[in-house]
């Protein structure tokens, strides 16, 4: 069993300050999706049957521009998602990986970008050859 946390405070860091004088500062506020702060745990389990992971990511509430106005106000969200994956042998040296997932479990609706709704629940079937 193994797990992960991630905290990303979005925006600019004190290390960060150098940036402020170059000239790419001023698009970097325009980008707003990438000033929230985000939070993103996994957690997952692999045994000899079949291996499953759960994950969570989440962003707080943010400005869709740089005005600042009530209607440009983007409320956070959190997504969901889980999968299960197997390695099958297929002989001389064969393997299949082959993987099954669920993004956005929840079928929440969000938009990380104003105007632009991330899609619902979306499922996911993939093998993948190793010879």
């Amino acid at each position: 069993m193994s797990g992960s946390y991630s905290n990303d405070a979005g925006g600019l860091s004190a290390a960060d300050k150098h940036i402020t004088d170059s000239r790419y500062f001023t698009a970097m506020l325009m980008d707003a999706a990438e000033l929230c702060e985000r939070r993103s745990v996994s957690l997952a389990y692999e045994n000899p049957i079949v291996n499953m992971a759960f994950s969570v990511t989440g962003c707080s509430s943010r400005w869709s521009t740089h005005e600042h106005s009530p209607s440009t106000r983007l409320p956070g969200y959190a997504e969901m998602g889980a999968s299960l994956w197997r390695t099958i042998s297929m002989g001389n040296n064969i393997f299949a990986d082959v993987k099954v997932s669920i993004q956005n479990l929840a079928n929440k609706n969000y938009c990380v970008i104003k105007g632009y709704p991330m899609p619902g629940r979306a499922y996911r079937i993939g093998v993948t050859m190793k010879f």
